[in-house]
């Protein structure tokens, strides 16, 4: 995980001296992931004026907290936006999220070990409400 954390914030250091326009880059996190105990951060790059792109990572915090399940996960998405301004009313995204898992189960009196990949593929729609008329 902390590779993964240095390798972005690395790659967002690279972008953001490329490109020093207004709302070109975003950092971005799920906050119901964190209160989850699986910390995850993210990057949104503005490809152009209906269209970003977002890297993401995330993980279980450890066995403290989910001693029976850990997961690592990425995510890759892009969004069309309907506006003609990123990150401003709704949009339609195609988003990749390939994961690897590891969970013990305890079933029949018996201990189960569960490891594997998932690599689901799928679409989402939303809107993007401002926090402050000043942004």
């Amino acid at each position: 995980m902390k590779k993964i954390l240095t390798v972005l914030v690395v790659l967002l250091c690279l972008v953001g001296a490329r490109s020093a326009k207004a709302q070109g880059i975003a950092i971005r996190t799920n906050l119901a992931e964190w209160a989850a105990m699986a910390p995850n951060m993210g990057v949104d790059f503005v490809l152009n004026e209906f269209s970003t792109f977002n890297i993401s990572v995330g993980a279980t915090a450890g066995e403290i907290y989910f001693k029976d399940a850990k997961i690592q996960h990425g995510q890759l998405e892009y969004r069309y936006w309907f506006s003609h301004q990123p990150y401003e009313n709704f949009f339609l995204g195609l988003q990749f999220t390939p994961a690897h898992y590891s969970m013990r189960l305890h079933h029949n009196d018996k201990d189960v070990t569960h490891t594997g990949v998932a690599a689901p593929v799928g679409f989402n729609f939303g809107y993007s409400w401002p926090l402050n008329s000043k942004f």
